[in-house]
């Protein structure tokens, strides 16, 4: 049964005209656009629509009409529009050179700070190395001299201890 009603489901979004029949106004919406512009007298589309839109608010917005002062530069290699306050092409160019400039300037700080900090991180490591091996021959050296004084110790004691010994055992 779920396979069967599956498969109406999927028979029943075949069935649509459109994609979007479902989400209803989108649907008529689309399908008036569809039928504007299968018409010869209605150039118009949903872009052209939405930069009318546009232009309708920044002269609604913008008193001198100039975009806020905006130039829009196309970039036939990408087909892109980039809005900008600069004139020309060429000044985009420029500053676009000079931003690029700027990040690999600031690039190259920064692995430069990552290097330096790198090093210095590699420096205190081998002081801590060297401080560590410090401290184990220490350590050595202290054991070294706790066992002769053990050992110093053990011959002062078995010396003393010995003819006291001796003299108990000839006693009895």
């Amino acid at each position: 049964d779920e396979v069967r009603a599956n498969m109406q489901d999927s028979v029943d979004i075949l069935k649509q005209e459109s994609s979007v029949g479902k989400f209803g106004s989108l649907h008529d919406v689309v399908t008036d656009l569809t039928q504007d512009s299968k018409r010869e007298d209605a150039k118009e589309n949903v872009r052209e629509e939405s930069l009318r839109q546009l232009l309708m608010f920044l002269k609604k917005e913008i008193d001198d009409q100039n975009f806020a002062g905006l130039n829009r530069h196309f970039d036939p290699d990408t087909g892109t529009a980039i809005w900008s306050e600069l004139e020309s092409r060429e000044e985009m160019e420029k500053a676009l050179e000079k931003i690029s400039k700027q990040r690999r300037s600031e690039e190259f700080v920064a692995t430069k700070v990552k290097v330096e900090a790198k090093e210095k991180l590699e420096q205190q490591k081998n002081q801590i190395k060297l401080e560590k091996n410090a401290v184990e021959e220490e350590k050595e050296h202290i054991k070294q001299q706790f066992k002769q004084e053990n050992k110093d110790l053990k011959e002062q004691l078995s010396a003393k201890v010995q003819p006291a010994v001796t003299t108990c055992c000839v006693i009895q």
